[in-house]
């Protein structure tokens, strides 16, 4: 698990973000993931440090973009199962065959063979993440976006998480609380 210590290489990274030029970000970026998009990388790492500052539990893992340092990475992680997930900005990567559970070695790489490379929806995938598998109890659906029509950010939630959010929003709206989010104010009590 990712803490929140300071001194933790991710939160270190996070923290790195703020300094110009990019290559101070590259160089504080743990090794594993100083060769990868900064996009993919950044986008990984700072959810997990959100999420691990304000105690919600997350699983270690590695970005990899060969079926060989997917392997690499499933070894160094240890564990009986791991997830080999796509890595690209759109939803519906389970469906489309980009999430898939490995037990052992050959299985992380034919995953991650058949990962890479794979289209979702035009995204072609690059990059995959590494991580140990969950024993999911329940899940959520969490955004912070910008709304252009209301010229504001948005926050939606849903107990409906796991599924295609967009199904979601069209089958049961209701299922999905939204809140406008004023980022001088931030998330304010009064607000929820």
């Amino acid at each position: 698990w990712v803490s929140a210590d300071p001194r933790n290489p991710i939160v270190s990274f996070v923290h790195a973000a703020t300094e110009p030029p990019m290559r101070l970000i590259r160089r504080r970026l743990p090794t594993s993931l100083r060769y990868f998009p900064l996009d993919i990388a950044f986008l990984v790492l700072f959810g997990i440090v959100i999420f691990a500052q304000y105690g919600i539990p997350v699983p270690t893992g590695e970005v990899a973009d060969s079926p060989d340092s997917a392997v690499a990475a499933a070894q160094r992680l240890g564990g009986p199962v791991w997830v080999v997930k796509a890595q690209v900005h759109t939803g519906g990567r389970g469906k489309a065959g980009g999430v898939k559970l490995a037990t052992n070695s050959d299985e992380a790489r034919t995953h991650a063979s058949n990962i890479l490379g794979l289209d979702i929806k035009g995204h072609i995938v690059k990059t995959i993440w590494i991580e140990h598998a969950s024993d999911i109890a329940e899940e959520y659906y969490a955004s912070f976006t910008l709304d252009r029509s209301a010229k504001a950010y948005l926050g939606m939630l849903s107990a409906q998480g796991g599924v295609e959010i967009e199904a979601v929003a069209e089958s049961n709206p209701e299922a999905i609380a939204r809140i406008h989010i004023n980022p001088a104010d931030g998330l304010t009590e009064e607000a929820c």
